[in-house]
C-alpha cells in the first residue's frame, strides 16, 4: 500500500481502486485481486505528504490536470467499461480511461471545490450523479447549496435537484443509480428520484445524522446509516447505526408507475 490513510474503495472487475489521503494530500492506486499486487497512478508522492510549500487553500496548484490526483479523492465510481470517475477536492472531476491511461480534469460541475461525498454513473445515458453537501445546515427555503447534481458529461451540461424537486433536504451524502431510478440519502432521509423526469417520487425520513452509503443489488438496496453522536451531537438521531436492507421489488414497481403519470 502507498499510505495507511484510505478515503475510499471501489471495485472494478478484478481491480480494487484505492483512494489515499494524508492531510491535504491524496493519491490513487489499485490492488489486483488475482495477483495481490498494488499499483499507484499518482507519481512523485513525497514521504512527507501533507507538508509542502503550498498553503492548504492553494494545494490545487500542485496538481496537473492530465495526471492522477495528488489531492484527496472525496468519491469515485465506475463509468463505462475501462472508465473511472473521481471527485477530487479543489480540483474538480477527473476521468481515467484504460487502456489509454488518459486522465482528464473537468471543472465544469458547479463550484469545483464542492464537497461530493458520493457519486454514481449511468454510462448508457451519459450521466454522472453527484451527492453534494450543503455548505450550512439551514431549514426550508433558506437553503441554497447542496443537492443532487445530474451531470451530462457528453453535452457538458448539469442540473441540480434541490428542495424544489421534492427532496426533503439539500444536504446529500449518498447516491446510487439503476437506469432512470436513483436512490439518494442525506441528513435524515432516503429518497427515490426519477432521473429522466428530474423529480422526487418517494422519500422516507430516518432519525439519523447521515446516510453513509447506498448500494443497489438485483433484489435489495443496502443502506448504511450512521448516528455518530460524538462527531455530530446536534444532528445524531436515534436510529441504530448499521446497514439496512430494503426489498426493491416492494418499492420500485410503484415508482415506475408514478413516473409514467
Amino acid at each position: 500500500m502507498l499510505l495507511n490513510g484510505i478515503s475510499g474503495l471501489c471495485l472494478q472487475g478484478q481491480a480494487l481502486w484505492i483512494a489515499y489521503r494524508n492531510g491535504q494530500n491524496g493519491a490513487v492506486g489499485t490492488l489486483n485481486l488475482k495477483s495481490r499486487k498494488f499499483s499507484t497512478f499518482t507519481a512523485n508522492l513525497s514521504p512527507t505528504a501533507g507538508a509542502n510549500s503550498q498553503p492548504h487553500y492553494n494545494q490545487v496548484q500542485l496538481d496537473e490536470p492530465h495526471q492522477a490526483p495528488n489531492l484527496p479523492v472525496r468519491s469515485m465510481t465506475e463509468g463505462a467499461p475501462g472508465e473511472m470517475w473521481f471527485a477530487v477536492e479543489e480540483k474538480g472531476l477527473q476521468r481515467f480511461r484504460d487502456p489509454t491511461g488518459v486522465w482528464e480534469t473537468i471543472r465544469r460541475v458547479s463550484a469545483y471545490n464542492a464537497y461530493y461525498p458520493a457519486m454514481a454513473a449511468d454510462p448508457t445515458s451519459g450521466l454522472l450523479l453527484l451527492a453534494k453537501r450543503e455548505h450550512d445546515i439551514l431549514s426550508g427555503e433558506k437553503s441554497r447549496s447542496g443537492g443532487l447534481v445530474i451531470y451530462d458529461y457528453c453535452l457538458n451540461q448539469e442540473k441540480t435537484l434541490q428542495l424544489q424537486a421534492g427532496l426533503p433536504s439539500n444536504d446529500l451524502t449518498a447516491v446510487a443509480v439503476a437506469g432512470r431510478i436513483a436512490w439518494v440519502g442525506g441528513r435524515g432521509f432516503v429518497a427515490v428520484v426519477d432521473v429522466q423526469e428530474r423529480k422526487t417520487l418517494r422519500f422516507a425520513y430516518i432519525s439519523t445524522s447521515v446516510i453513509r452509503q447506498i448500494q443497489l443489488g438485483q433484489k435489495y438496496v443496502w443502506i448504511a446509516v450512521s448516528c455518530d453522536r460524538e462527531a455530530d451531537s446536534g444532528f445524531s438521531g436515534n436510529a441504530p447505526s448499521g446497514v439496512y436492507r430494503l426489498d426493491r421489488a416492494a418499492i420500485e414497481p410503484a415508482v415506475h408507475v408514478a413516473s409514467q403519470k
